[in-house]
């Protein structure tokens, strides 16, 4: 059975097979942990769906939508981007870790760098357009964070005595996502400043 990582920042990639063990060293525990680290970091950038009501009043008032296109606005990009996690699970099972991370990182910076074009009126203004960039983000973000749980998963294995305990501190990272963004977002672009904080998105959930 392999046990494999990632780590998309740095490029990090384990793993130990049966039949590679006498080519391959075994992992290095505080390469897995590191990886464990910014698994833990990349569930904390993919929770951003609960943001939405953080910014949707400004999207409102700047751009003149009604509460039924708000709704519609977040209605698409909430079940759309539902799929994502699902999308990404598989993918990960088949492609490994790291490429599914960096086309997510892209995925996820391209829907809020869209997102700030609607808001600029540099895209045409349409509560659909804006809820398919959304639900671009959203899949993105989603992707991600099956991507993170599964590689830390499968690089602890079954025999892992605080697997539960590790399972518990990723999910609480991805929970915790909305209230640190939303803090990032009162203290620092709130609340005229919409287009920074889309910017700020952008850079950190790609990163």
């Amino acid at each position: 059975q392999s046990t494999w990582g990632l780590c998309s920042h740095t490029g990090i990639m384990l793993l130990d097979s049966g039949s590679q063990a006498a080519q391959s060293p075994a992992p290095n525990k505080i390469a897995i942990g590191l990886v464990f680290a910014y698994g833990v970091l990349m569930c904390g950038c993919s929770g951003t769906v609960y943001l939405f009501s953080t910014y949707a009043g400004e999207f409102k008032k700047k751009l003149h939508y009604t509460q039924s296109e708000v709704n519609v606005v977040a209605l698409v990009g909430e079940n759309i981007g539902t799929f994502g996690a699902m999308a990404g699970a598989y993918m990960v099972d088949n492609y490994g870790p790291v490429l599914i991370s960096i086309i997510c990182g892209v995925m996820c910076a391209s829907g809020f760098s869209l997102m700030r074009a609607v808001y600029d009126g540099a895209i045409i203004s349409s509560p659909i357009v804006l809820g398919l960039f959304f639900a671009l983000s959203q899949s993105a973000s989603n992707g991600a964070y099956s991507t993170a749980l599964a590689t830390s998963m499968r690089n602890f294995g079954s025999k892992f005595k605080y697997r539960g305990a590790m399972t518990g501190a990723m999910v609480s990272g991805y929970g915790l996502s909305a209230f640190v963004f939303s803090q990032v977002f009162a203290a620092c672009f709130a609340p005229a400043h919409i287009d920074g904080f889309f910017n700020f998105l952008s850079i950190t959930t790609f990163i």
